[in-house]
């Protein structure tokens, strides 16, 4: 983890102090041509890392937008979204939790999609899972991981 964090990519080092400041997981999913009739992107894991992980759920895991269109909406405009544990009296056919099902988050955990790549540009996407907020920490990190590629 020092490799990265002190590294010259800057999503790597990104990840790196969200790693620090609680996340337990992350899953990269990178962008991919919209499928036929749509207009939208699909996103396509690529990479886990982290203790808190999912492979069974995450190994060529596809997140289609058009499934939860809300959820899209505010992801596309923000560049970030954090889903919190649900409450004792939650909607399970909530957009909230269909995201979170299919990211397979346990009830405690968190999970925080954040978009990488500037916003005319966009990469991919990262879902951190935590046990706790992290909006903050990646607030402060969003120069870092929504920068253009080194060399790019």
């Amino acid at each position: 983890m020092a490799q990265i964090e002190n590294g010259t990519d800057p999503l790597g080092r990104a990840i790196a102090k969200l790693f620090q400041k609680g996340a337990g997981g992350v899953l990269y999913l990178a962008i991919s041509p919209p499928p036929a009739g749509s207009s939208l992107p699909v996103f396509l894991a690529t990479a886990m890392a982290g203790e808190n992980v999912q492979p069974e759920i995450w190994t060529g895991m596809r997140w289609d937008p058009r499934v939860v269109p809300d959820i899209w909406n505010v992801f596309v405009k923000s560049g970030l979204l954090e889903l919190p544990p649900p409450s004792a009296n939650t909607n399970i056919k909530s957009s909230r939790n269909v995201v979170r099902d299919a990211f397979g988050i346990a009830l405690s955990d968190w999970i925080t999609l954040v978009r990488t790549g500037p916003a005319n540009a966009c990469r991919g996407m990262l879902g951190f899972v935590s046990r706790e907020s992290i909006i903050m920490a990646v607030k402060d990190l969003l120069p870092l991981l929504n920068a253009k590629m080194p060399g790019k």
